[in-house]
This record gives C-alpha cells, structure tokens and sequence, in this order.
C-alpha cells in the first residue's frame, strides 16, 4: 500500500493536527499518542486520531534560555514535531515528546564510574526497578503529549566495557540469582552448540 503524504511542517498548515498528525491519515481519537495498525501499515496515532511520524530534536534540554515558548516555535518553524528524548519537565504541556527510562547504568556514553552491569534475575534488582519506573511514570500517566518511554539510551551489547553481560554473568556467585541463570542455561544449551562460543566456562 501507498500512502501519500504532505510535505512535513507542523502548526500553521491544515494538512496536520495541534501534535503534527496527518489529518488524511485516520483512526480513532483518544486523547493519548499510541500504536495502532493501519491499512497494513503501523502508525503512531496522535490523541486526535491522526497518523504521526515523529520527527525529533535531541539535546535542546542543555540550552541557556529559559524561554521556552519560544523555543518551541523556533523548532516548529525548522519543521520538527517532537521534542527531546529526554523529556524535561518543561515540555511536558508544551510539545509531543518521548522519555527516556535510564535504570541499566550500561550507556554507551557512560564513563567507566557510573557504568555497571546489573543482575537483571534478582527479585531485589527488580523491586528497585518497580519503584524507579513507577517514580517516573506516575507524574506522566495522563500527559496528552506523551509520545511514549523507551529504555536504556544507547546500550552497549558488546564485550568492550568490562566484558560484556555474559562475562558479567559468568562471574556472578553461583548461588546468585543470574549465576545461577548461567549455569542452568548452560547446562541445557552449551552442550547443544560451540563450546568455544562460551569461553568454556
């Protein structure tokens, strides 16, 4: 299927809604952005009911202005229509934006200080987890310009900080909740594939 769009602007044209939807483009309203499957395409909808691609501007959360109305008409004259990933609190009512949810301190941008692997099997780990994201959910739970949340900016998956997870793992306490992970899984899978493709350990 192929879907014809207008050329991206927002706010000033009719051809998009107040978030920067394509008014052609349409579905149910419901008053928050959410995912929805269209004519065999998937779409961001907006609170109105409208198609949306976000097109995003990352980083203007440093700026020195305090003036924010001001620096979200500057964005929208560049044809953007959503804000940061970070999410400050500022745009909260002012522009379609995302949230980032940065609980696994394992950013690629992290220096090794902050940079730390977690067992993610711990019922510990994952009662702080509840608590953080509930922390960081609640005060946004009926935000109309909530694009959505996403998890851990840019994480690392290779074995160029610290190992990686699997070393990480590996080295874990065997009566730990993600030794002990390891071990079963590797009991149950290695025998089945390389061993050389675990270290052997």
């Amino acid at each position: 299927m192929l879907v014809s769009v207008p050329t991206l602007g927002f706010g000033d044209e009719p051809a998009f809604d107040q978030y920067g939807g394509i008014r052609t483009i349409k579905a149910e309203a419901t008053g928050f952005f959410r995912l929805e499957h269209l004519d065999g395409r998937h779409f961001l909808v907006t609170p109105e009911g409208h198609g949306y691609r976000a097109l995003g501007i990352n980083h203007f959360h440093n700026m020195s202005s305090k003036d924010y109305d001001a620096v979200v008409k500057q964005i929208r004259s560049w044809g953007f229509n959503a804000g940061c990933y970070q999410g400050p609190r500022w745009i909260w009512k002012r522009y379609p934006y995302t949230k980032g949810i940065n609980l696994v301190p394992v950013c690629v941008w992290k220096p090794d200080s902050q940079f730390a692997y977690k067992d993610v099997f711990d019922p510990r780990f994952l009662a702080e987890l509840d608590s953080a994201i509930q922390s960081i959910v609640e005060p946004q739970s009926d935000n109309e310009m909530l694009i959505g949340y996403f998890w851990t900016d840019i994480p690392i998956w290779s074995r160029t900080r610290n190992g990686g997870w699997i070393s990480f793992y590996k080295s874990l306490r065997e009566d730990s909740s993600g030794g002990t992970k390891w071990r079963e899984w590797k009991g149950t899978v290695v025998p089945t594939i390389d061993e050389s493709s675990t270290d052997g350990n």
